[in-house]
């Protein structure tokens, strides 16, 4: 497992805190009913804070991408707050079920776009094709691609095809350098049934990793 370093967590956590988080909820079975409260990052922020329990739960194999913030129907700026809704509606058990008991539990997730998160994703993709925003499009781009300059991931985890299309907007107008790493597109889990979920993490499980056991810079 790739490691994710002290130096980088404290980078992301400052920087990107409020639109990012990591693939971690306080579930212990994932068959069965799952409290929207079992959801939210609360359980975890006094875990994350130990420096130990980061480097045997944090992964740097890939990095999540959902589309905008409004994809995940949480709108809150706290620190990993995002994909943690805590509303049985926005049904982040449906992401755990797909990302929890593979190897990218614990990967790093944002958003590719850090805005438009009173919008739906088909909405923000389309405003953000409007020339008028090109400028925050070069925002957005140098944001995320600190962000995964910081952990160096063996793969991309496109959450629906808005986040495909978001990136593919980025990377399109050459304003992503992505060298050496693998895009993976998931269904967006908001639309898909639960069985399709865990169909979905069995296909994440036969994803092959890079021997890599260092730890990031």
């Amino acid at each position: 497992m790739k490691k994710i370093a002290d130096e980088t967590y404290g980078m992301l956590r400052t920087k990107y805190g409020q639109y990012g988080s990591w693939a971690l909820w306080h579930i212990s079975d994932l068959t069965g009913p799952i409290l929207g409260t079992d959801c939210g990052i609360r359980p975890l922020m006094k875990d994350l804070a130990d420096p130990l329990y980061r480097q045997t739960h944090l992964t740097g194999n890939a990095v999540v991408l959902g589309c905008n913030g409004g994809s995940q129907g949480n709108r809150s700026t706290k620190k990993w707050s995002a994909f943690h809704s805590t509303s049985k509606a926005d049904k982040a058990y449906k992401l755990a079920r797909m990302l929890m008991q593979t190897p990218f539990e614990g990967a790093y997730m944002t958003n590719v776009l850090k805005s438009f998160s009173d919008m739906a994703p088909s909405r923000a993709v389309h405003r953000a094709r409007q020339g008028a925003y090109e400028g925050e499009l070069v925002t957005y781009a140098n944001k995320l691609q600190e962000e995964l300059d910081l952990i160096q991931p063996q793969y991309l985890i496109l959450l629906g095809k808005e986040a495909y299309q978001a990136f593919k907007l980025l990377n399109d107008r050459k304003l992503l350098k992505i060298t050496n790493v693998k895009l993976v597109q998931l269904p967006n889990y908001l639309e898909i049934p639960n069985v399709r979920c865990f169909q979905e993490a069995a296909q994440l499980r036969q994803l092959p990793l890079n021997d890599l056991l260092e730890t990031n810079a």
